[in-house]
């Protein structure tokens, strides 16, 4: 079922706009690229989605590069994003298990679509960097920095 997860991953991206990378989706704009990356699960049989954004000058980097989801500046799992995000009337696991019949396998393959799509209209708002710095929800992280230390870093390099 991992090929065919992939299958369907990539055409949602596609569709989306987003480029690919071994197994991540990107959509870059100058100072920012919203990721999106398949991790297979090392203890259970599906996979994580992990979503965020990547600030390349951050990190002087004058050319994107794809980089691994532990180097991005914002990096939640699909879940996560969900909850703090759109918010939901019912659990959503971040783990997309292979342990379901096929029916069941396409059933929540059609959800994590739908929820794709709410999550991705939030984030792609966010390759703009002003409306980014002001709509930020408290309760997305951002790794490697204090967030006004990180606003003031992007603004300066947008």
């Amino acid at each position: 079922m991992r090929e065919k997860a992939l299958k369907i991953l990539s055409e949602y991206f596609k569709a989306k706009g987003f480029r690919k990378k071994g197994q991540t989706w990107y959509l870059s704009k100058e100072s920012v690229a919203l990721m999106v990356e398949y991790q297979g699960s090392y203890h259970f049989s599906g996979f994580y989605l992990n979503i965020g954004l990547y600030f390349p000058k951050l990190n002087n980097e004058e050319k994107f590069v794809v980089h691994k989801s532990y180097d991005w500046h914002i990096c939640h799992r699909y879940g996560e994003l969900m909850e703090k995000l759109v918010g939901t009337d019912k659990y959503v696991d971040s783990l997309i298990s292979f342990e379901v019949s096929e029916e069941e396998f396409c059933n929540e393959m059609e959800q994590l679509k739908v929820n794709l799509d709410k999550i991705i209209e939030i984030m792609m708002k966010w390759l703009d960097i002003d409306y980014f710095v002001a709509n930020l929800p408290d309760s997305i992280m951002v790794r490697f920095y204090h967030k006004e230390e990180f606003f003031a870093l992007i603004k300066k390099h947008h």
